[in-house]
């Protein structure tokens, strides 16, 4: 899961350039026959006053390589957002890769 806060670095702009990357993605990468096609997300998107809204990533862990792909799947979706610790210029981004402990 990737969390956004909606404050004042999260624009219209910015807003719109997430869904497009993240709809982009999806668009490249849902061929039948490629790995890509076992990754489930969802863009909940949230009302401002909700604090945040967020993208839920699943896939079955017996997929070849699941892991990969759901870390592949977030860094194209959160490139423009996040520095290495999860904040960006363009406003906070925190992951949680959830899963049994």
């Amino acid at each position: 899961m990737v969390v956004w806060a909606w404050d004042e670095r999260m624009t219209e702009g910015v807003f719109t350039t997430l869904l497009r990357d993240f709809e982009v993605r999806h668009e490249r990468n849902g061929a039948a026959g490629t790995p890509e096609v076992n990754l489930y997300a969802i863009l909940q998107a949230a009302h401002r006053s909700a604090g945040s809204f967020r993208v839920i990533v699943q896939i079955d862990a017996d997929v070849p390589g699941a892991d990969g792909l759901v870390t592949d799947f977030v860094s194209a979706v959160t490139a423009w957002s996040c520095s290495g610790t999860g904040s960006g210029e363009h406003g906070p981004a925190r992951t949680d890769r959830g899963g049994p402990a």
